[in-house]
């Protein structure tokens, strides 16, 4: 939602649809990276 948000405020018309949906789909894939490697970083962690 904050890629979309900052990207259709960055410029108007059809370039600002255009960079709303960029920012969305750069923002999504930021979280699954942050996401996944938080999880590699568990499963490597030894259990005590």
């Amino acid at each position: 939602m904050a890629g979309a948000w900052l990207g259709g405020h960055a410029v108007a018309g059809l370039a600002g649809a255009l960079t709303a949906i960029l920012g969305a789909v750069l923002a999504a894939n930021l979280a699954v990276l942050v996401l996944d490697i938080g999880r590699a970083r568990a499963a490597l962690r030894p259990r005590t």
